[in-house]
C-alpha cells in the first residue's frame, strides 16, 4: 500500500479547519497532520511536521499566509495551495504574489453553506504533493 499523503490545514478560522479537514479525512490517500491558526505557528510546524502538502488561508493574524508562503519556502520548500476567502476580488492579484512567493496554486474558498464536496481538496493536493519543490531565497538578491 502506497503512502498516505500528510497535509497541514492552515487557517485562522475553526469552521473552515473542520471543514477542510472532514473533506480529506474522506480520501484514503491523504492524512491530516497537524492544523494551525496563523503563519507563524505553520512555519514552525512545516519544520516539525514535514507535511506533503500545505493548505494555507491568506488572511490571518500573527502572520499572514503569504508571507508565511515566503517563509517556508526558504526554509523547508513544502507544496503549498493558497486558499482565500477573496471578499474583493484580488484573486488574481494574490495568484500571481503566492506564485511569486513559491505556492503552487490558489483556490478561492467555497461558501460554508456549499456542503462538503466543496471543501474536498483531495485530488488537487494529491497531485501538488507530487511536485518537486525548489528553495525560494527571501527578498531581492543584488547581482554586483
Amino acid at each position: 500500500m502506497a503512502k498516505k499523503v500528510s497535509v497541514l490545514v492552515v487557517d485562522d478560522s475553526l469552521i473552515c479547519r473542520q471543514l477542510i479537514c472532514e473533506a480529506l479525512s474522506q480520501d484514503p490517500d491523504l492524512q491530516v497532520v497537524g492544523t494551525c491558526a496563523d503563519g507563524k505557528e505553520a512555519v514552525a510546524r512545516v519544520k516539525e511536521l514535514r507535511p506533503n502538502v500545505v493548505t494555507m488561508d491568506v488572511d490571518m493574524p500573527v502572520m499572514d499566509g503569504l508571507t508565511a508562503v515566503e517563509h517556508i519556502m526558504a526554509e523547508c520548500p513544502t507544496p503549498i495551495l493558497v486558499l482565500t476567502a477573496d471578499p474583493r476580488s484580488q484573486a488574481p492579484e494574490l495568484t500571481c504574489r503566492a506564485l511569486e512567493l513559491g505556492a503552487l496554486g490558489l483556490r478561492v474558498k467555497p461558501s460554508i453553506d456549499d456542503g462538503l464536496e466543496a471543501w474536498n481538496l483531495a485530488k488537487e493536493l494529491k497531485l501538488l504533493s507530487s511536485v518537486r519543490v525548489i528553495r525560494h531565497l527571501r527578498g531581492p538578491k543584488r547581482v554586483s
